[in-house]
């Protein structure tokens, strides 16, 4: 009975460990709301449930397993701003997310980033920029594993 009111306990001190980290996903992306130069979309659980009830009629298999497993999407969008890449790729640093993939082609970068515990990542994070500024942030909140990297990798146009 010890046991399992000091595990009781131990999870209940961890489970404000797990929301800070969404937290400060969102109070980063809270900080672009406000600026004119920015588009920022918030997709919550409840059209995330939705999304994959419609989607698992796909003929993208994988697709729909990994929307099923998506809690929120933040999308940032900054149109001409030459430091918001920088800015969020020292978020990233910051927090302790893990570099997973980066691609660079035709001018533009594509970093995907991961916030690992053990062999889940409970965050992804894709941060794109363009030689003329445009950068684009997707964070992504769910369990997610190494084969999910992979698809997104594959699928980055």
């Amino acid at each position: 009975m010890k046991k399992i009111i000091q595990l009781i306990f131990i999870g209940i001190m961890l489970v404000p460990m797990g929301l800070q980290a969404q937290q400060d996903v969102r109070n980063f992306v809270e900080q672009y709301k406000r600026r004119p130069d920015f588009t920022v979309i918030t997709i919550g659980k409840p059209l995330m449930s939705i999304a994959g009830m419609i989607v698992k009629f796909s003929d993208d298999k994988d697709a729909a397993e990994i929307i099923k497993r998506i809690n929120t999407i933040h999308v940032v969008n900054g149109e001409d701003d030459k430091t918001f890449a920088s800015e969020a790729l020292a978020f990233c640093s910051d927090n302790k997310y893990e570099e997973l993939v980066e691609v660079v082609e035709s001018g533009e970068t594509t970093k995907i980033l991961g916030k690992i515990e053990g062999k889940i990542i409970s965050e992804l994070i894709v941060i794109n920029s363009s030689k003329g500024g445009s950068s684009v942030m997707v964070c992504l909140n769910g369990k997610f594993d190494m084969d999910d990297v992979g698809y997104f990798r594959k699928n980055i146009k």
